[in-house]
């Protein structure tokens, strides 16, 4: 929020109101001093809040596809057919730490990395494309696609 000065001003000109109501006037004196101040403390308050504010909208997290981290297009595979069971992307150094060997075994799957990109957009388009290419040919997503 970018107004903290117009809000406190604000505020001081209705602070100085009701005191110059309350007082029958005796406030007249201080009212600049009322305003001047509140203004300055909206001012601080804004400023602070605009400081959070732009901290939190220049985070980018790992998903986002606004991330710049190295991210990994992969393929799950089913260790005795070799059918895809699932292709994805990853952010993780080691891409194959994206699931635990719980996972792997679980789904008799293994990963191959099929690709690596500088920005997680780029690897997302890959994914979408695989991905596409896989529903054209065989009618549906590859079983592991979705998790509900």
């Amino acid at each position: 929020m970018k107004w903290g000065a117009s809000i406190g001003t604000s505020l001081g000109i209705v602070a100085s109101a009701g005191c110059d109501a309350g007082t029958a006037g005796a406030c007249v004196l201080a009212n600049p001093g009322i305003v001047a101040g509140m203004g300055a403390g909206g001012t601080a308050v804004g400023a602070a809040a605009d400081a959070i504010s732009d901290g939190v909208n220049s985070y980018v997290h790992g998903n986002s596809t606004n991330s710049n981290l190295q991210t990994y297009v992969y393929e799950l595979v089913d260790r005795a057919t070799s059918d895809t069971l699932k292709y994805g992307i990853t952010s993780e150094q080691n891409p194959r730490d994206r699931y635990n060997s719980d996972y792997y075994n679980a789904n008799n799957a293994d990963m191959v990395v099929l690709g690596s990109y500088s920005t997680r957009w780029m690897a997302r388009a890959e994914e979408l494309r695989l991905n596409g290419n896989y529903v054209i040919n065989n009618g549906s997503f590859p079983p592991l696609t979705f998790r509900w």
